[in-house]
């Protein structure tokens, strides 16, 4: 079966990620989602919560939270999400990749951003 990894942050975009999901599962496309949020509270479960995200970029949730720089803590939470998406891929359970923008920051297009780029070369 095909998977799908829906990348975003559930705590801004919760409500349209939990849409697109229900969309995919409906067509008959397995659906995982990472949670890439830093501040707020999702709106909807992740199967992979922010919490592994920050792990996987080798700090934790809290330190991001406390340091009071967005900037850092975006990509920081954006090279986590590559080293997920790579773990996925390796375990046989990513075959593709999908993202949502908001009016403050919209995807990045391929090359761009450390999930794109990766998701794109493959």
């Amino acid at each position: 079966m095909t998977n799908v990894v829906l990348v975003g942050t559930l705590d801004t975009k919760g409500v349209e990620y939990g849409w697109l999901r229900e969309r995919l599962l409906r067509a008959g496309v397995e659906v995982l989602l990472v949670d890439t949020g830093i501040m707020g509270e999702p709106r909807v479960p992740a199967d992979v919560p922010r919490e592994e995200v920050a792990r996987a970029a080798g700090t934790e949730l809290p330190l991001l939270r406390t340091a009071a720089d967005r900037g850092a803590a975006v990509t920081t939470m954006a090279e986590g999400a590559e080293a997920t998406l790579l773990r996925l891929h390796a375990e046989g359970r990513l075959h593709g990749v999908l993202a949502i923008g908001g009016s403050g920051a919209p995807p990045s297009p391929p090359g761009r951003c450390g999930p794109c780029r990766w998701a794109y070369r493959r």
